[in-house]
């Protein structure tokens, strides 16, 4: 649905991480509710996945969360949002740093003044590499996630990097 804010790192012909941004968080959930989270239900209900196991989790953690109340992101200060993926093997090569350089560049030229993002206790590579980036500390929440086997206590980190001091 926004194909320009997709950036891809490639290493010898093989892909080996992706940046998927939206410029607007707002327009990218009214997108997700309305095109693509139906569609994965459907495929997900009509068996095209197989069943799965993970079924019965994923309710117990998404009926969990409904009283949660996360804390909010200011929108006009950091209105894009990113998820980036690199594979183990191309991890602390510069890669990671790099899309995200592309990104901000991105956007600055795209006039929109920042972004954000959230990373969990699952990913604890991931929370020191954006703390290595030094991005901003916009707020923390707990939640908890049913793996199938008992439920997990999860940290969320808001993270966000303002774009107007020159990035």
């Amino acid at each position: 649905y926004e194909p320009e804010s997709i950036f891809v790192a490639e290493v010898g012909g093989r892909i080996v991480g992706a940046l998927l941004g939206a410029k607007s968080t707002i327009r990218h959930q009214e997108t997700y509710a309305r095109c693509i989270k139906p569609y994965l239900v459907r495929r997900c209900l009509s068996g095209a996945y197989g069943w799965p196991a993970w079924l019965i989790p994923m309710i117990r953690t998404d009926l969990a969360g409904r009283s949660l109340q996360p804390p909010q992101v200011d929108l006009h200060q950091y209105p894009a949002h990113l998820h980036i993926g690199i594979l183990p093997a191309a991890r602390r090569k510069g890669i990671g740093t790099a899309l995200m350089d592309r990104y901000a560049r991105y956007l600055q030229q795209q006039h929109i003044p920042g972004y954000h993002l959230y990373v969990s206790t699952f990913h604890p590579l991931g929370v020191a590499f954006y703390r290595k980036l030094g991005l901003d500390h916009l707020g923390r929440f707990d939640w908890r996630f049913h793996d199938g086997y008992e439920w997990l206590n999860v940290t969320e980190t808001i993270l966000g990097q303002k774009l107007d001091r020159g990035t």
